[in-house]
């Protein structure tokens, strides 16, 4: 099998590369008002819910990773709820 090499094709700037992930739902959330048991619902409006999902989870694990806050998510019907556990 061959492939070809180009150097034809820039490289996508970070805003490009996540159009399809960063949308409207995901922006501004409220992970840092939060206090352990609220919650807050992300609407799956008109973005593939498999989308919200990878982005609202490595949203929560960053909290997670630095020791932070532990959040826990479910799917509904209508969107992806967000719990703060720790």
């Amino acid at each position: 099998m061959n492939t070809t090499i180009t150097n034809q094709i820039p490289i996508p700037n970070d805003r490009q590369k996540s159009r399809g992930i960063d949308s409207p739902q995901t922006r501004d959330l409220p992970w840092r008002e939060m206090k352990i048991g609220d919650s807050f619902l992300v609407p799956w409006l008109n973005t593939p819910a498999y989308l919200i999902r990878h982005r609202v989870a490595a949203l929560a694990s960053q909290f997670d990773q630095r020791g932070e806050a532990h959040f826990m998510l479910r799917s509904t019907s209508v969107g992806l709820r967000v719990w703060r556990t720790e």
